[in-house]
């Protein structure tokens, strides 16, 4: 998958649905869902590198190729398979014209619906991260969820859908069967209810905040939580402590912005917050054991992407 675009932007698109900017007054959709031909077709089935902000995405390659890049992953594969892409991720697509499946678009709100703890809380945890799964292509789950996947487009389509609650019970119904029977998905299963609420507090929090640099202090105030109380919950329900986690999502918004942008490495200091831009290349060694120079140059070979290849 090439870099493109990454060499002359400034700043990582952002797309409601791809090709759609987000402008004031935008309406974010809190489901969507279309063939993959539909819009790959238009852009000649190459969906260069974006991210949807507040928007996660189901993608289902029921058969044909597909290269998926995740970040700084580039995953190549046949269908069956599916894509989970976490919101605010980097991906892009490379299809062909034999290529066939759907990609569901769902908002926070629908992910943390009226479903029921337990099926609420395992839609989240399918988008904790972005990753690819297999399916196994004489498996009954793929034969499924292409079933409930063209009832979804067909009842999607039709008038009025979005006040009615087929769309939603379908959606949901798909993604239950991915985090019960689907090897290989991520569960997320915290000590209670209550601690993964409060996780989900802060990761929301993280996401509007880390560029100013709040110390866990910060955070902790504005949950209401002491900063050893934070600090637990983030290392039971994530394995990293709160501070970890912090410095986490400033290095891989770093990687973003040197992979896939034009900005020079004292420019991207500034985007994430930095004053001192030695300071920040210190801060980018520590995470990636590189500078940013040496990141930027490795990200622009085409083989540098580690790739998962599936069968």
């Amino acid at each position: 998958m090439q870099a493109g675009m990454r060499q002359t932007r400034r700043t990582i698109p952002e797309f409601v649905l791809y090709g759609e900017s987000r402008r004031r007054g935008t309406v974010m959709p809190n489901l969507h869902v279309e063939e993959i031909q539909s819009r790959s077709r238009k852009y000649q089935w190459h969906i260069l590198p974006h991210r949807h902000t507040e928007l996660a995405q189901c993608v289902f390659v029921s058969a044909g190729p597909a290269a998926i890049r995740m970040e700084e992953r580039v995953a190549t594969l046949q269908g069956p398979a599916l894509a989970l892409l976490a919101p605010g991720s980097v991906h892009a697509f490379q299809f062909t014209g034999d290529t066939q499946g759907f990609v569901l678009t769902l908002s926070a709100a629908e992910l943390s619906g009226s479903g029921g703890d337990e099926l609420d809380a395992a839609c989240r945890a399918l988008f904790v991260g972005s990753r690819v799964l297999r399916l196994e292509a004489n498996g009954t789950v793929p034969a499924r969820l292409a079933r409930l996947f063209a009832q979804l487009l067909e009842e999607f389509g039709r008038p009025g859908s979005a006040e009615a609650p087929v769309c939603t019970w379908l959606a949901r119904a798909l993604l239950w069967i991915v985090a019960h029977e689907v090897p290989g998905r991520a569960r997320l299963e915290p000590r209670s209810l209550l601690h993964h609420q409060q996780f989900e507090r802060f990761r929301a929090l993280l996401e509007t905040h880390y560029l100013r640099h709040w110390p866990v202090g910060r955070y902790a105030q504005a949950l209401g939580l002491t900063s050893g109380r934070l600090t637990r919950l983030c290392v039971a329900v994530a394995g990293h402590s709160a501070f970890a986690l912090i410095e986490r999502r400033l290095a891989l918004e770093a990687r973003r912005q040197l992979t896939y942008t034009a900005l020079s490495v004292v420019q991207v200091a500034l985007k994430l917050g930095f004053q001192d831009s030695a300071y920040f290349c210190r801060f980018f060694r520590r995470h990636t054991g590189l500078s940013p120079r040496q990141f930027r140059r490795a990200s622009l070979k085409p083989d540098a992407a580690p790739v998962a290849r599936e069968a």
